[in-house]
């Protein structure tokens, strides 16, 4: 016989109509629990749809720090309905019983029912705050098998038979455990970033220079030996890694601060402008030189010169170098007169100048005149536990920026963030971190796993396997040809010399192969 609600006894019919409708608004929180842009909202969501659902007096929903042997209040919600209307906390008495029951919870384990609190044994100090007319359903949130929160319900003693409920309130906190636990830990997180960003900076004075790992503190300990003194320092690491951001702090905190910090991209100049850029010219030089003008090595005099990329200097400029770390003078394009200067030098390599030095490639003697102080800076996959922190400090920056309301990452998209590994280090993440801030939905607050760009989403490894999945020999070798470029360009943040250099091609042959592949950017 087939079952109809003809056939269904009517006290059975009204309890799996219950259940339908509870499960239909389990449904609808879940949904808005993982659209909460944090631990309040999703709290403030949650006691205001339970108040409305069972028509309760008061819902009290917190959370505790499972770490801590007694009961710390990490986020905690008390709504009170009047007509079944959201109202402000009616009783503030209620807030300190929130508190014991809770405490009760979190030692026992157990859910709760007291059918009065003021008459309950096992709130004895309740007694103190005078007569609280309100029965109390109460359950435990667990999540990996730690107490997490509490969520109680308050009614009128003998109003409702409340204990009956016990069951859906377990089924409730069972729902809430991943999603709150999850969220708290996202914002514990951002609060740990953003203690973590003002600590670094008022611990070592390095604006703008963000990181927790042991890598990176280990570059922190050798520059606080370093900024007392003048001395050179070779800064070597990848495209990427911050070696700018290092040499300002060396400069900005070092006994030259008060005079000029210049730099300069050894590998972005071309080589017939670069000499006179570096050591100025005289009258007549060349044609178009009309007038006399100052190199950077004079420009920069008493203060500090930062010579970036300085393995793509030319040989016959790497002598020229040599002679003013030497002399202290410099002799300018065209001129037979030199010229004291006293600039500091530091210079930066995103390739092993001992290694150059192998090839002839690199002046050794300019070498050893460099790396009076070698700092190497450590790449992103080198300082993982980073990314977090300076994925929020771009956040943070490209928000107020674009004038959004993006306050974090959703957990997933964290994930991917940490896993990639991140070939053009720091620059990429930045670069990363402004396109999901636009790309971003117009009213989301957290950015989701959606918005990060594909190779983010499927990382290099998935990237792997489409290639090894391809049986047609000139495609695949264009798929990797094509991966290969966008790879050195981001290392070299799109300086297409530098690029053409690390893939063994002319520039002009990189260019061919991007007006072919139609590669606009890496």
């Amino acid at each position: 016989m087939a079952l109809t609600s003809q056939n269904i006894p009517a006290s059975d019919s009204e309890r799996l109509q219950k259940t339908i409708a509870d499960l239909q608004w389990l449904n609808r929180l879940a949904r808005k629990i993982i659209a909460a842009p944090s631990v309040d909202a999703a709290l403030e969501e949650t006691v205001a749809e339970l108040s409305q659902h069972l028509r309760a007096e008061g819902v009290s929903l917190m959370l505790v720090n499972p770490k801590r042997a007694e009961t710390e209040i990490t986020h905690s919600k008390l709504l009170f309905t009047l007509a079944h209307e959201i109202k402000s906390e009616a009783d503030p008495r209620l807030q300190q019983v929130s508190r014991n029951v809770s405490g009760w919870l979190s030692k026992n384990k157990t859910p709760l029912f007291s059918e009065s609190l003021s008459q309950d044994a096992r709130f004895p100090g309740l007694a103190l705050l005078g007569e609280v007319q309100y029965s109390v359903t109460g359950v435990p949130i667990i999540a990996a098998e730690q107490m997490v929160g509490a969520l109680l319900v308050f009614k009128a003693p003998g109003l409702d038979q409340t204990e009956a409920r016990l069951d859906f309130l377990e089924l409730v906190a069972a729902h809430l455990a991943p999603a709150l636990e999850k969220l708290r830990r996202v914002q514990e997180l951002s609060e740990e970033n953003s203690y973590y960003k003002q600590s670094l900076i008022a611990q070592h004075g390095f604006t703008g220079i963000i990181a927790k790992s042991a890598a990176m503190q280990s570059v922190f300990n050798l520059l606080q030996r370093v900024l007392p003194n003048d001395v050179r320092v070779l800064l070597e690491g990848e495209s990427g890694t911050g070696k700018e951001l290092i040499a300002r702090a060396i400069h900005f905190n070092g006994p030259r601060k008060e005079k000029k910090f210049l730099a300069v991209d050894c590998g972005a100049i071309p080589e017939n402008l670069l000499e006179s850029e570096l050591f100025g010219y005289v009258k007549g030089a060349f044609t178009g030189a009309t007038q006399n003008r100052k190199g950077l090595f004079q420009e920069a005099n008493g203060g500090t010169l930062f010579l970036d990329e300085i393995n793509n200097l030319p040989l016959h400029l790497q002598a020229k170098l040599l002679r003013v770390l030497q002399e202290g003078e410099v002799r300018p394009l065209g001129g037979n007169v030199t010229e004291k200067v006293d600039a500091r030098i530091l210079a930066a390599s995103s390739r092993s100048l001992a290694e150059l030095t192998k090839t002839k490639a690199f002046r050794e003697d300019l070498y050893f005149r460099l790396k009076v102080i070698t700092l190497r800076l450590p790449s992103l996959r080198e300082r993982a536990g980073d990314v977090p922190l300076l994925a929020q400090h771009f956040l943070e920056k490209f928000s107020a920026h674009y004038q959004r309301s993006l306050r974090g990452f959703e957990a997933a998209a964290l994930q991917m963030l940490q896993r990639y590994s991140w070939p053009g280090n720091i620059r990429e993440l930045e670069h990363v971190v402004e396109q999901a801030v636009v790309l971003a939905s117009p009213h989301a607050t957290m950015i989701t796993a959606a918005d990060l760009p594909a190779e983010i989403r499927t990382g290099e490894a998935g990237a792997q396997k489409d290639l090894e999945g391809m049986t047609n020999l000139p495609e695949a070798v264009e798929a990797l040809e094509i991966r290969m470029i966008k790879k050195a360009l981001r290392e070299t943040a799109g300086n297409k010399s530098q690029a053409a250099e690390k893939l063994g091609l002319s520039r002009r042959g990189l260019l061919n192969k991007l007006e072919r592949y139609k590669i606009l950017e890496a």
